[in-house]
């Protein structure tokens, strides 16, 4: 590596050049929410972090701060994907994916600011490298950055309309962009920066539970890969573990509440592994577009869709959690830090607390049970807001 260079100006104590640091990089690197650093003219998918993004864009304001009440751009985003969720056309799976495109779409404001559009558009150069940390986030989510959807681009238009009814103060100028003008018909919640925070990583799980993982999940102890029907326990620090593998010592137990197994507290019975759930796509499914289960629903007869298997889960499944809901309020703060270990269990990160979860399930304890209970909250206090 070259030698790093400093750099010293009147009053100031010699500091080391970032760009001399990292001479196969291009340009210099800006420091991140979670203290990692990002080449924004060489942004790459393994520097992308989700956690920068949802908090990034909870604290930028749309158009450029010019309206009438804070309201950010990750809100935005949770808008337009939850927008696909519930009024997409095609299949369950289609609408999935089209509202990851949709929450991931302004991700690069992140890293490089929002900029309005009557300035953007005669900033080549900059839409580039927008462009480029763009197609970087993408990439880290598995999305191919050419195959981006119309429907994109022409949501991202329509939702303007409803924010300028919404969030803006009326002028009666007409404005000119070249896209739809039809509306959405999104209410805009103007939620707090630590809410949108939240909403923004608890959508992001909810798209992306099974797809982040680089290779199929494999017993701890043994390293095999599960195949459906295993016998498993989840350990809280280590992840899943075969029955077979744990062995008949009472110490390598816990109980329900996580403590060590009390006298005559009999052993867990084990759960059952199941791979990622598949749901139906030829009937109408009411679970995504309630973000919970619903009775009504064709898909799973209200079993959840997100989470249930196409003949319906079984009592014992690991899967078998949709149906709970915590007995307390779950606040905007918990939320972010459930969110994040949720997703980076999924992505296989091992720098930091693995997502909680128990056997049998626990709905005041497990991460994934809590945050589908956040989200049915917060749609239950909008929807009673009107």
């Amino acid at each position: 590596m070259a030698e790093s260079s400093t750099i010293t100006r009147e009053g100031d104590q010699p500091c080391i050049s970032s760009r001399d640091q990292f001479p196969e990089r291009r340009g210099d690197w800006m420091q991140t929410f979670t203290g990692r650093r990002f080449w924004p003219l060489d942004p790459r998918p393994e520097d992308v972090s989700v956690e920068d993004i949802a908090h990034a864009l909870s604290l930028q304001c749309r158009f450029g701060g010019h309206c009438l009440r804070f309201y950010s751009v990750a809100e935005h985003s949770v808008h337009l994907a939850r927008w696909a969720l519930s009024h997409g056309a095609g299949s369950i799976a289609e609408r999935l994916t089209l509202a990851l495109w949709l929450l991931l779409h302004d991700g690069g404001e992140a890293y490089v600011s929002d900029m309005v559009r009557p300035l953007k558009r005669h900033m080549p150069e900059f839409r580039q490298i927008e462009d480029g940390v763009t197609w970087a986030i993408y990439e880290r989510f598995g999305l191919d950055p050419a195959m981006e959807p119309r429907e994109v681009k022409q949501l991202d238009n329509r939702i303007l309309m409803d924010e300028r009814a919404q969030v803006m103060r009326p002028t009666g100028d007409a404005w000119h962009f070249g896209g739809e003008t039809e509306p959405l018909g999104v209410t805009l919640q103007f939620w707090s920066p630590e809410q949108a925070e939240a909403e923004f990583l608890a959508t992001v799980w909810l798209l992306t539970p099974e797809g982040a993982a680089a290779e199929p999940p494999r017993c701890f102890a043994c390293s095999e890969p599960f195949k459906d029907g295993d016998r498993v326990f989840e350990d809280v620090n280590e992840g899943t573990i075969h029955a077979a593998c744990l062995g008949p010592e009472r110490e390598s137990y816990v109980g329900a509440d996580g403590e060590p197994l009390k006298p005559g507290e009999p052993i867990p019975e084990p759960g059952v592994y199941r791979t990622a759930p598949k749901v139906r796509d030829d009937v109408k499914c009411q679970c995504v577009s309630t973000f919970g289960p619903s009775p009504e629903c064709g898909a799973c007869g209200g079993s959840g869709c997100v989470t249930a298997e196409v003949e319906g889960p079984k009592p014992g499944d690991l899967h078998f959690r949709s149906e709970w809901e915590a007995s307390r309020e779950i606040s905007h703060e918990e939320a972010r830090e459930i969110a994040r270990r949720l997703i980076a269990s999924h992505f296989r990160r091992t720098d930091t607390e693995t997502a909680r979860a128990s056997i049998p399930a626990n709905p005041d304890r497990d991460d994934d049970l809590l945050i589908c209970s956040y989200i049915k909250q917060q749609a239950r206090k909008e929807a009673a807001r009107g």
